[in-house]
Parts: C-alpha cells; structure tokens; sequence
C-alpha cells in the first residue's frame, strides 16, 4: 500500500491554498482535494472513507484508506481516528467536519500544501525609510 501511496504523492502535486478563510488565512478547498485524489486512489486501487464515529462516546471522523489488492487483513487499511470538538450549531460542526477530514487526507498521504502563514510570517517587513533632515541654528 505505502508504494501506492507514494505514487499518489509523485502524481498529485502541491495542493495550493486558495480560498479565503474566517481569520485572513487561506486554505485549500476538499472538493478540490477530491478532484484531483480520487482518480488517483482509483487508478491505484485504493478506496477512501471518512465515516463519522466515535471514540469515549464523543463525536469523531475516521479516515480509512483501505487497498483493494491486498490480501493480508493486517496490511490492507491504514486508519486514523479524530474527535471532534463540541460546537453549537450544526453548520459549526459541518466545518468542523469538512476541516478534519481536509487535513486527515492531507496528513494520510503526506501532500504538500503551500505554507501561506508560515511563510508570512517567517518574512521580514521591510523597514521603514527615515528621512534625514538637517536643521538650521
């Protein structure tokens, strides 16, 4: 599996962070994501899902990527499980989701996403001109 896995990673690319978020950030969009993994997963023969669980009776999203191809229980899936945070509505709790499952994929097959904030932040803001003036006595 980890070879198919590697493949997705030479084939899929840089996943660029390009829609707007809440706090000034950007971030990239899962459908997108989706657009460009499925076909990726399907040639290779893996499936993805990302059912909504539990762990300690609280909500979680698992994150599965099972191969098809294998044949050994022990090797075919790779499983990764995230609570999910308490939230008050239900549209709270869809980005919630939507935010788990967009970095649980990202996280589970290792792409690359442009650094937008690190980078901002790790570059110097020029420094204001000071002009000099030469007073008269």
């Amino acid at each position: 599996m980890y070879e198919k896995i590697f493949k997705i990673q030479q084939e899929i690319g840089k996943m660029v962070k390009d829609q707007p978020g809440v706090y000034n950030n950007k971030y990239f969009d899962i459908n997108k994501l989706l657009d460009k993994l499925m076909p990726l997963c399907h040639k290779n023969k893996l499936v993805l899902m990302q059912p909504l669980t539990t762990i300690d009776n609280r909500p979680a999203l698992t994150t599965i990527i099972y191969d098809l191809e294998c044949e050994d229980e022990k090797k075919n899936m790779i499983l990764f499980s995230v609570p999910l945070p308490e939230v008050e509505t239900a549209q709270k709790m869809g980005g919630a989701i939507t935010y788990v499952r967009r970095y649980s994929i990202q996280s589970l097959f290792g792409l690359i996403a442009e650094d937008d904030d690190g980078q901002a932040a790790s570059q110097s803001k020029p420094k204001p001109k000071v002009k000099e003036v030469e007073l008269e006595l």
